[in-house]
């Protein structure tokens, strides 16, 4: 079985890749086969559609376009004969691709071998034999030629070098020329002479074996020009070598000023970093004290409704005229304290006609709408989020989307967490009973297995979740679960610091968008956290949102509740002046069932 020897040879030579030395020995021939791997850059050569080898043998001769085999981005030698009559280290082999591109050097090791033998040009076994021994020779010597300048054209020398080498050569060439041609015409006359006078076969012979000598003589003179040629080549070598040498260095120091400038520029870029970043900081400071503001107004509305709803309770029907009038100014003060866009002129609004009297709100009103703002107050501060109302995103950086891949083991946790804007969770569901977590996911074309979101520390699991199957009917979709908050959560216990996903016996790979946690049971559409969009235009725009909305909101329930209040009072007031000394809460046919004697008292509910 043949010897199969395996190299990786790239075609841009500064590409140096290491390779041991192929091991074979003096006279190997079909027992060995080359098999080489071609790169371009490091990548797979393509487009290759013929290769050759050279190599400069242990002797000074060589082997030039000896024919081998391709196949994609890789070449098969046969080892013949032809590379081996020498033994020694060969440091100069190489292919020659496509007839015009050059692969890096490889070595060859050839041993030496008992077996006495050596070129075939060394023995002539007759006469017939003579003319191919000096054809061959004349051919072995065009070889040489031949080789040079097909390694001249594949070295990266500059073309100035190359003319000079080339025009050496066919100088030499020129001056042997003849002498070849010469020598070559001489034994074909002897040849043709001896065929004819096979009588002096013997004497011709020994001329021949002159001539013979003469060339040869001739032949070693050339040898000794190709080794001149060959030692120009190895100076011209370790010239290139110096100049790539001191390349190398002038590169390494341009390098090291590149490196401390670059070091430079990202220690400014850092520090620019900081300063918006602490301006950042600065403005949402900034809006945080602007909602303290309407926290407070809040509070102050809060009171002045309070007294509003205890001025009801306390009314007493000869001092009516008196509690609408202080009414008014409460409804004034309270107004131009929220800097309301509202229509005062509804606070005076027509009387109520008897047969509606059945449709008003009961004076227990006053204390839900004190309870509507205290809520609306309670919203505002878990939301943060003018844009949003109760859908506020508690996860950080969820505009970035995650990719895991799995391993195909059990709960593999491989990061890809979301962190929380809070310190935790028990700080994130202190006040909360339920939460939702939605997210976006896509898996690649061979995922399977399954997977979840999950805390990153306890209370781990959300409760009640079951695991989401992938394969290849279903790998993409957006997913959304609510859950309960666990009492212990909402305590001490809570102290995860994100979400994470888990991957179960998950095979390729998926990736995670749009997550977002929040609060309550409705799920909202995704938005970021505002942390991870809070810049100054922003936060102006956010504190003006807002207040408008706070302004609305506080107007509306202000403006409902002292319009009913008044238009009770109204009431009291009229029934009072048609003489009846009591509040008359019944409807107008209840009414005309009476006698209607003055100092009647009718009611159809305990008085207020």
């Amino acid at each position: 079985m043949a010897n199969r020897y395996s190299v990786t040879l790239d075609v841009n030579k500064a590409k140096y890749t290491i390779n041991s030395p192929i091991g074979l020995r003096e006279g190997d021939s079909g027992t060995a086969t080359i098999v080489a791997t071609i790169l371009d850059n490091g990548a797979a050569y393509s487009g290759m559609t013929s290769a050759q080898l050279f190599a400069q043998k242990p002797d000074g001769t060589a082997v030039a376009t000896d024919p081998a085999t391709v196949s994609g981005n890789t070449i098969t030698y046969k080892v013949t004969n032809n590379l081996t009559t020498a033994s020694g280290h060969i440091v100069n082999a190489y292919f020659l691709i496509n007839k015009s591109v050059s692969t890096e050097s490889f070595e060859i090791n050839i041993q030496p071998s008992i077996t006495l033998h050596g070129p075939s040009t060394d023995y002539i076994p007759g006469l017939n034999d003579l003319t191919r021994v000096w054809q061959q020779t004349i051919n072995e010597w065009q070889g040489k030629f031949d080789e040079l300048k097909a390694q001249l054209e594949n070295t990266d020398y500059s073309q100035v070098i190359k003319d000079s080498l080339n025009s050496a050569l066919d100088k030499a060439k020129e001056a042997y020329q003849g002498e070849f041609n010469a020598a070559v015409v001489d034994v074909n006359k002897t040849v043709k002479t001896l065929q004819d006078k096979g009588v002096e076969a013997d004497t011709e012979i020994a001329k021949l074996k002159t001539k013979q000598d003469n060339a040869e003589t001739v032949a070693d003179s050339l040898q000794a020009t190709v080794d001149q040629l060959n030692k120009k080549i190895l100076d011209i070598d370790k010239w290139l070598d110096s100049l790539h040498d001191e390349f190398t260095a002038k590169n390494e120091t341009y390098m090291k000023s590149m490196q401390a400038e670059l070091t430079k520029k990202l220690a400014d870029m850092k520090a620019s970093s900081d300063n918006a970043l602490n301006t950042v900081k600065g403005n949402i400071s900034t809006a945080q004290s602007d909602i303290d503001g309407i926290d407070n107004k809040i509070v102050s509305l809060n009171q002045v409704l309070a007294n509003v709803s205890k001025s009801v309770a306390d009314i007493n029907v000869p001092q009516i005229k008196a509690d609408v009038d202080a009414a008014n100014a409460t409804a004034n003060k309270a107004l131009t304290a929220v800097d309301s866009k509202a229509d005062k002129t509804a606070l005076t609004a027509n009387y109520v006609k008897k047969s509606e009297l059945n449709t008003l709100v009961d004076l227990t009103q006053m204390t839900t709408n004190k309870n509507d703002i205290a809520k609306l107050r309670s919203d505002m501060d878990a939301t943060k989020d003018p844009y949003n109302i109760g859908g506020r995103n508690y996860l950080l950086d969820t505009g970035t989307s995650h990719i895991i891949k799995g391993l195909n083991t059990d709960n593999q946790n491989s990061g890809g967490d979301y962190y929380l804007s809070v310190k935790n969770t028990a700080a994130l569901f202190k006040n909360t009973l339920n939460a939702t977590i939605s997210f976006d996911w896509v898996a690649t074309s061979d995922a399977t297995g399954r997977f979840y979101l999950q805390f990153n520390d306890s209370p781990w699991d959300f409760p009640g979740q079951a695991s989401i199957t992938v394969d290849k009917n279903h790998l993409s979709g957006h997913y959304s679960y609510s859950f309960a908050v666990p009492e212990s959560v909402r305590t001490d216990h809570g102290v995860a610091s994100g979400v994470c996903p888990i991957l179960d016996n998950f095979v390729g790979s998926i990736t995670f968008s749009n997550a977002k946690l929040e609060l309550g049971t409705i799920p909202t559409d995704w938005a970021p956290a505002p942390e991870d969009y809070a810049t100054k235009d922003e936060v102006a725009k956010f504190k003006d949102d807002l207040q408008k909305y706070a302004d609305q909101k506080i107007a509306d329930l202000i403006d409902g509740a002292l319009t009913s209040y008044l238009k009770k009072a109204d009431l009291k007031q009229a029934n009072y002046d048609a003489g009846f000394h009591s509040d008359w809460f019944g409807t107008e046919a209840q009414y005309s069932n009476t006698s209607h004697d003055a100092n009647v008292n009718y009611h159809t509910k305990e008085e207020g």
